[in-house]
């Protein structure tokens, strides 16, 4: 049985998906940047809209940008086809099934996705996507 992994760095961290089937993974740290700006540009217009209207305190817009950002890197590194291909397709949450342990599936070009999403680093988002 084949063996599939991915990595992934940022900041401090080193991410490593080891799995018998194929993977993708992010791991971005919250930096501090102009989200409002990346958003409108590399953002899908329903992405963006989420991202203005999710408060007035910038930790939750930083948090929600680079939850999608960690979803887009994932899935581009997943499908062999980078973020570019990965910049046009919806990834905001909702529409999914959800359990208490950051996981969730949706459809994405037909295929089946699985996700698995990680906030116990303080400051980082991590995304794990597979098909499923």
């Amino acid at each position: 049985m084949p063996f599939y992994f991915n990595l992934s760095h940022s900041g401090d961290y080193v991410l490593c998906a080891v799995s018998s089937a194929e993977i993708g993974t992010d791991i971005q740290q919250h930096c501090g940047k102009n989200v409002e700006r990346l958003a409108r540009r590399f953002f899908t217009e329903r992405e963006a809209a989420a991202l203005e209207q999710a408060g007035e305190e910038r930790e939750t817009r930083e948090r929600l940008f680079y939850r999608l950002w960690a979803r887009k890197e994932a899935y581009g590194k997943l499908t062999g086809k980078g973020i570019a291909a990965a910049l046009e397709v919806d990834f905001l949450p909702g529409g999914t099934v959800s359990s208490p342990y950051g996981c969730s599936s949706g459809e994405v070009g037909g295929k089946r996705l699985l996700w698995e999403e990680y906030d116990s680093i303080a400051g980082y988002s991590i995304a794990l996507c597979r098909y499923g």
